[in-house]
């Protein structure tokens, strides 16, 4: 997952609320108030670990989705 200049969306506080991806079932609700302390204190962290935390029915993106380092390393042909 990369970030271009763009602001996420996740670290505008009104619009995203753990609480309700919680509620959907998306989210453990034990996740729900480390992540409000996060996105007040860091949203692109945020951002980033609340993707990692969402699951559904037991599926989550795949850790090889949070893996940027090969992008910005391979050689250009």
């Amino acid at each position: 997952m990369l970030y271009g200049s763009d602001y996420p969306l996740t670290g505008i506080l009104p619009l995203i609320s753990p609480a309700a991806f919680a509620k959907a079932g998306l989210l453990s609700e034990d996740a729900v108030e480390p992540l409000l302390a996060l996105q007040e204190y860091h949203p692109f962290r945020f951002d980033f670990v609340l993707k990692r935390s969402l699951a559904w029915q037991g599926k989550r993106f795949a850790d090889s989705v949070f893996a940027t380092r090969p992008f910005f390393t391979r050689q250009s042909s």
